[in-house]
């Protein structure tokens, strides 16, 4: 009588079913001991387990389903993604990612088995399988609230990742479609009983399937799967470049081998904008915007008031009279010019309304037949401290409006002859909207203005505007026509070695007759 109650004592504290389970474990004295029983199986793909007694087995681990308590060939095999801990049992959730996984082949009478290292067999079945031998870069699962655009994904491990960085999900169909991490939020989840789960959920965009051929990202136009496996990609992946003429590869996806390319042509005809604060990396992009687009052959004045394009563009030269600007733009051999506003005399505003004038004449005038349906790039306008030349109107001398709004009458009009403009300013609330609406490519370094993330809303959305404060030194946001890839793209640009140039010429143009200055009170005029 006394070892029936024994029995039933123990029968009752351990629970049949796992009492049997220890039992079998026992007497087949082979493989692994069950560490715990499936309790319930969410698809698709993801298992709930109760962990036996004193068993553990944290995040990351490698588990196997079996039916015979011994690691099969074909038992689906999973990573543990959560842990439910309370004082009476620990509940586990494990993603499944054999790829040849059945629906039915976990169920309530399945054991949970810990894999470990060392199993000749399992190894080289998991060298067959493309999934496990990802498992290193693996490091969460696709989440409630993904969507095409937006991948939100439970982390199980606490990787070596930061904005900017790239995850991918496979697509099904043996690609993978990739997303750019913006976000990260502690989060806590208390369904489970009154368990209380803390954990942490990032974010991503979509950047889109990688096109080699083309160079560039292409979007993935539906949802990825549900609780699909996210792996970080690395600068471990290989991605090969390939050289396009007209294309520039201004830099690359952080921490990632993929180049990010834009076409210098759209760059030109649909007009862009450097936005960011002070020393975050503007100037050094435009420098190497403006010789890519000189090496191609279009000509580019520069209305610097920094005093800093002399000292660092390569083979430009000085425009110090406005009668000089229509000579250098016939100029066979000079590509970049530098205009400064020296004179006293001259407004900058009003300056900038006459060079702006003498361009658009001169590409009306050198405008092809051909080019009346498909418009090549002549000219790019650069206005350095686009605050300073093309202000908002309460910026700006009421005088002066009259003038701001003329140039941005031919900003609107010039595409069609190929000229192009580039807005560069630290201060995007103070530059006229009338000329930034019309900048079809964005490049955003760090910036935390307010009014400025109301502009940038309409061309990345919330979530990356959200990212521009956090943006590193030399890391921005590019969108719009003269980006290859689709979608908004954090970048790391390159770094330039630039020697400071000693001097640089001043442009006189060789003609019939001197060039003289204009008798006027205001050159520019």
């Amino acid at each position: 009588m006394l070892a029936f109650w024994t029995f039933v004592i123990v029968v009752r504290e351990l629970e049949f079913d796992r009492l049997v389970r220890v039992i079998l474990d026992w007497f087949q004295g082979r493989g692994t001991v069950s560490i715990g029983s499936v309790s319930h199986f969410r698809q698709p793909g993801v298992a709930r387990f109760r962990l036996h007694g004193e068993a553990a087995c944290a995040k990351g681990s490698i588990v196997a389903f079996t039916k015979a308590g011994v690691v099969e060939e074909h038992d689906p095999i999973g990573v543990v993604t959560t842990n439910y801990i309370s004082p009476s049992e620990t509940i586990c959730e494990a993603i499944i990612i054999d790829k040849h996984f059945n629906d039915f082949s976990v169920n309530s009478h399945s054991y949970v088995v810990k894999v470990e290292d060392g199993d000749p067999a399992l190894e080289q079945r998991l060298s067959r399988n493309s999934i496990f031998q990802k498992l290193i870069a693996l490091i969460g699962y696709a989440s409630r609230n993904t969507d095409i655009g937006t991948l939100k994904f439970d982390l199980i491990k606490r990787p070596l990742i930061e904005e900017g960085h790239l995850v991918q999900v496979d697509t099904g169909n043996g690609g993978d479609v990739l997303f750019q991490v913006v976000d990260g939020l502690h989060t806590e989840d208390s369904s489970h009983g009154n368990n209380e789960r803390r954990y942490t959920v990032g974010t991503a965009e979509q950047i889109g399937t990688w096109n080699g051929e083309k160079q560039c990202f292409e979007t993935y136009s539906w949802v990825v799967s549900e609780n699909a496996p996210v792996f970080h990609v690395t600068q471990d992946r290989k991605v090969a470049k390939a050289q396009r003429n007209g294309i520039s590869d201004i830099g690359h996806i952080p921490n990632s081998n993929f180049p990010v390319n834009i076409s210098l042509s759209d760059l030109t005809l649909y007009h862009s904008a450097i936005l960011g604060v002070t020393g975050s990396g503007k100037s050094f992009l435009a420098y190497h915007l403006i010789e890519s687009l000189a090496d191609m052959g279009v000509r580019v004045l520069c209305l610097d008031g920094t005093g800093d394009y002399k000292r660092h563009l390569k083979n430009a030269v000085q425009i110090k009279l406005p009668s000089h600007v229509g000579p250098f733009l016939d100029s066979a051999t000079h590509k970049i010019g530098i205009i400064e506003f020296h004179d006293d005399r001259t407004h900058p505003i009003d300056a900038t309304k006459t060079i702006t004038e003498t361009a658009y004449n001169w590409c009306k005038k050198n405008r092809r037949d051909d080019e009346i349906k498909n418009p090549s790039p002549k000219v790019l306008i650069v206005f350095e401290e686009a605050h300073t030349l093309i202000p908002e109107w309460n910026f700006a001398d009421r005088d002066k409006q009259n003038v701001v709004n003329q140039i941005s009458q031919r900003v609107l009009q010039a595409r069609k002859y190929g000229l192009g403009f580039m807005v560069i300013t630290q201060r995007t609330a103070n530059v006229t909207k009338s000329v930034l609406n019309q900048c079809n490519t964005i490049f955003s370094f760090q910036a935390y203005d307010e009014t400025g993330f109301d502009f940038l809303k309409n061309y990345m959305g919330d979530q990356y505007v959200r990212a521009l404060p956090n943006l590193k030194q030399r890391h921005g946001i590019l969108v719009g026509k003269a980006s290859l890839s689709d979608r908004p793209l954090i970048v790391r640009f390159y770094d330039q070695d630039r020697a400071l140039n000693e001097t640089i010429a001043e442009f006189v143009p060789l003609a019939a007759e001197p060039a003289v200055e204009l008798k006027k009170a205001d050159p520019w005029e």
